[in-house]
């Protein structure tokens, strides 16, 4: 009763008022999908516990040059794709030079509150020692042939820059330090 939509890695999950989720069903399916889990538990726990399932820990097959497009066959689709394959250049592009904000160590909402100063999160309603600074930024994905404008925040972020959001304020507080 009273379900609502929620977020999970990027997937939504909603209901009508009128539907009902049924848990723990005896029909064949759901006992197939037991049998399986009871067969796979080492596997099961070895995804959970390396947290294979999260893209960033994923192993990315060998590509074939067919299945690498050029951005301007990207452009030119009429219909949405869910998914491909470029190989392009990038260029990041900020907004008063700023990669991150500031947010709540549990929900990744925005917080507004300065960093290392205590704060409650109008969101999940936690009190918090400082909020978490997380990357984001907007990039420029060019080849040849045109360009892509992508929004890159969080970890993939990080692996783009090759820092967490902590290294990023400590290394403008040593620029400032020197300026200074």
């Amino acid at each position: 009763m009273r379900l609502s939509v929620n977020i999970f890695y990027g997937l939504s999950i909603g209901t009508v008022p009128n539907s009902t989720i049924l848990f723990d069903l005896s029909i064949q399916q759901a006992e197939l999908l037991k049998q399986w889990m009871q067969n796979n538990k080492e596997y099961i726990e070895t995804v959970v516990s390396q947290k294979l399932y999260d893209k960033a820990n994923q192993e990315i097959n060998q590509l074939f040059n067919s299945q690498i497009r050029k951005i301007s066959q990207i452009l030119s689709l009429n219909e949405v794709v869910k998914s491909f394959w470029i190989k392009a250049k990038i260029r990041i592009k900020t907004s008063e030079g700023s990669v991150y904000f500031l947010a709540c160590p549990s929900c990744s909402k925005s917080c507004g509150a300065a960093y290392k100063y205590e704060f409650t999160c109008f969101y999940c309603n936690h009190d918090f020692p400082s909020p978490k600074p997380l990357l984001q930024f907007q990039a420029e994905l060019f080849d040849d042939t045109g360009n892509l404008t992508a929004y890159v925040e969080h970890k993939e972020a990080s692996m783009l820059l090759c820092m967490s959001g902590e290294d990023k304020i400590e290394a403008e507080e040593q620029v400032h330090l020197f300026a200074n």
